[in-house]
Protein backbone atom coordinates (compact mmCIF):
# COMPACT_ATOMS: atom_id res chain seq x y z
CA UNK A 1 0.00 0.00 0.00
CA UNK A 2 1.06 3.92 -0.36
CA UNK A 3 -0.25 7.12 1.00
CA UNK A 4 -1.15 9.61 -0.75
CA UNK A 5 1.19 12.22 -0.23
CA UNK A 6 -1.26 14.87 1.20
CA UNK A 7 -3.14 15.62 4.60
CA UNK A 8 -5.45 12.32 3.90
CA UNK A 9 -4.02 9.00 5.45
CA UNK A 10 -6.40 6.90 3.16
CA UNK A 11 -3.69 3.91 1.16
CA UNK A 12 -4.24 3.73 -2.13
CA UNK A 13 -3.35 0.48 -4.24
CA UNK A 14 -0.33 0.85 -6.48
CA UNK A 15 -2.99 -1.07 -8.77
CA UNK A 16 -5.26 1.62 -8.71
CA UNK A 17 -2.96 4.28 -9.68
CA UNK A 18 -1.58 1.93 -12.05
CA UNK A 19 -5.12 1.48 -13.91
CA UNK A 20 -5.64 5.00 -13.81
CA UNK A 21 -2.47 5.91 -15.68
CA UNK A 22 -3.70 3.07 -18.27
CA UNK A 23 -7.03 4.41 -18.70
CA UNK A 24 -5.40 8.36 -19.30
CA UNK A 25 -2.84 7.36 -21.90
CA UNK A 26 -5.61 5.22 -23.54
CA UNK A 27 -7.61 8.22 -23.52
CA UNK A 28 -4.94 10.03 -25.22
CA UNK A 29 -4.37 6.99 -27.81
CA UNK A 30 -7.83 6.89 -29.00
CA UNK A 31 -8.33 10.39 -29.14
CA UNK A 32 -5.12 11.35 -31.11
CA UNK A 33 -5.67 8.80 -33.35
CA UNK A 34 -6.37 9.05 -37.01
CA UNK A 35 -9.95 6.78 -37.56
CA UNK A 36 -8.90 4.18 -40.30
CA UNK A 37 -11.90 1.99 -39.63
CA UNK A 38 -15.83 2.87 -39.31
CA UNK A 39 -18.85 1.41 -37.98
CA UNK A 40 -19.37 0.81 -42.19
CA UNK A 41 -16.32 -1.03 -42.60
CA UNK A 42 -16.88 -4.49 -43.52
CA UNK A 43 -17.39 -6.72 -40.50
CA UNK A 44 -16.09 -3.80 -38.16
CA UNK A 45 -19.37 -4.71 -35.56
CA UNK A 46 -18.62 -8.38 -35.88
CA UNK A 47 -14.99 -8.86 -35.34
CA UNK A 48 -15.82 -6.19 -32.36
CA UNK A 49 -18.16 -8.74 -30.88
CA UNK A 50 -16.15 -12.09 -31.33
CA UNK A 51 -12.87 -10.62 -29.89
CA UNK A 52 -15.03 -9.48 -26.82
CA UNK A 53 -16.57 -12.44 -26.34
CA UNK A 54 -13.24 -14.44 -27.25
CA UNK A 55 -15.11 -16.43 -29.76
CA UNK A 56 -11.53 -17.28 -31.07
CA UNK A 57 -12.29 -19.87 -33.93
CA UNK A 58 -15.22 -18.25 -35.03
CA UNK A 59 -12.99 -14.63 -34.90
CA UNK A 60 -10.63 -16.95 -37.44
CA UNK A 61 -13.03 -17.07 -39.86
CA UNK A 62 -14.22 -13.56 -39.77
CA UNK A 63 -10.63 -12.30 -40.00
CA UNK A 64 -10.65 -14.66 -43.24
CA UNK A 65 -13.78 -12.62 -44.45
CA UNK A 66 -13.29 -9.39 -43.19
CA UNK A 67 -10.18 -9.52 -45.48
CA UNK A 68 -11.63 -11.49 -48.03
CA UNK A 69 -14.63 -8.37 -48.30
CA UNK A 70 -11.70 -5.48 -48.43
CA UNK A 71 -11.07 -4.96 -45.18
CA UNK A 72 -7.66 -3.73 -44.66
CA UNK A 73 -5.29 -5.06 -41.66
CA UNK A 74 -4.91 -1.52 -40.75
CA UNK A 75 -8.92 -1.64 -40.12
CA UNK A 76 -9.05 -4.65 -38.71
CA UNK A 77 -6.89 -3.43 -36.16
CA UNK A 78 -8.01 -0.49 -35.37
CA UNK A 79 -11.25 -2.50 -34.26
CA UNK A 80 -8.81 -4.73 -32.02
CA UNK A 81 -7.53 -1.34 -30.30
CA UNK A 82 -11.08 -0.57 -29.92
CA UNK A 83 -11.70 -3.75 -28.40
CA UNK A 84 -8.79 -3.15 -25.80
CA UNK A 85 -10.42 -0.01 -24.94
CA UNK A 86 -14.17 -1.21 -24.20
CA UNK A 87 -13.50 -5.00 -23.98
CA UNK A 88 -10.17 -5.06 -22.02
CA UNK A 89 -6.89 -5.74 -22.89
CA UNK A 90 -6.80 -9.52 -22.88
CA UNK A 91 -9.19 -9.59 -24.79
CA UNK A 92 -7.37 -7.76 -27.71
CA UNK A 93 -4.36 -9.43 -27.34
CA UNK A 94 -6.06 -13.34 -27.78
CA UNK A 95 -7.99 -11.69 -30.78
CA UNK A 96 -4.42 -10.12 -32.32
CA UNK A 97 -3.07 -13.39 -31.77
CA UNK A 98 -5.57 -15.04 -33.43
CA UNK A 99 -5.15 -12.20 -36.58
CA UNK A 100 -1.69 -12.97 -36.57
CA UNK A 101 -2.33 -16.93 -37.27
CA UNK A 102 -4.71 -16.32 -39.82
CA UNK A 103 -2.17 -13.53 -41.43
CA UNK A 104 0.37 -15.72 -41.01
CA UNK A 105 -1.43 -18.67 -42.86
CA UNK A 106 -2.48 -16.71 -45.93
CA UNK A 107 1.18 -16.16 -46.36
CA UNK A 108 2.30 -19.26 -46.18
CA UNK A 109 -0.72 -19.78 -49.05
CA UNK A 110 0.34 -17.24 -51.24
Amino acid sequence: MVVWPHKSSAPISLGLIFSCFLCGALLVSLLAMPAVASPDSPAYGELCVLSALGRQNALKLNFEMAINNGATVEEIFEALFQVAAYAGFPAAWDALTTLEEVLAGRRRAD
